[in-house]
């Protein structure tokens, strides 16, 4: 994950503006991923629920923290 970070800095953002381009689909395929990821439990009445495992906050964050490199 570090590696896409380092992929990409400002310089070479504003040089080719393309690589905005990257970095946003990047970002949206990341959201979709993390989207996708789910836990299953039971219920009270024993019914199997599958239950995302991140809200969109944490998705930011991870997101945020991965690609940007934000803490």
């Amino acid at each position: 994950l570090k590696n896409i970070a380092k992929q990409f800095k400002i310089k070479e953002i504003r040089q080719r503006p393309e690589a905005a381009d990257e970095i946003y689909q990047i970002a949206k395929e990341m959201n979709r991923e993390l989207k996708g990821q789910t836990y299953k439990e039971y219920d009270e009445a024993g019914n199997l629920i599958e239950r995302p495992l991140w809200n969109s906050k944490q998705r930011a964050k991870i997101i945020a923290q991965t690609v940007f490199g934000s803490k």
